[in-house]
């Protein structure tokens, strides 16, 4: 298991994020590498993050929850750079 913020990322098997993992390619280290230089793009719900990270044409999207003693892997995603989602992260902080 690997550490954000100085605790456990877990991934969450009720809603399938292994298999959603999988489909994507994803490593727990690559879940980490999008939570640390990921852009926090939207405003969940209270303690739950989600980062956007641009890999070249593609953008990763990790969401966590906070659960006091870990953070819960609550989604993985991996799509195409849109102008639209690039414009996003370029006002949220990116570049």
């Amino acid at each position: 298991m690997k550490r954000w913020k100085g605790r456990y990322v877990i991934v969450d098997n009720k809603r399938n994020v292994d298999s959603e993992m999988a489909l994507c390619g994803f490593k727990i280290t690559d879940v980490i590498e999008i939570l640390v230089e990921g852009t926090r793009i939207k405003a969940r719900g209270k303690g739950i993050h989600e980062k956007w990270f641009r890999c070249g044409k593609r953008i990763r999207i990790a969401v966590v929850e906070d659960c006091n003693d870990y953070w819960l892997l609550r989604h993985v995603g991996d799509g195409k750079a849109s102008r639209k989602k690039l414009k996003l992260m370029k006002t949220r902080g990116e570049e």
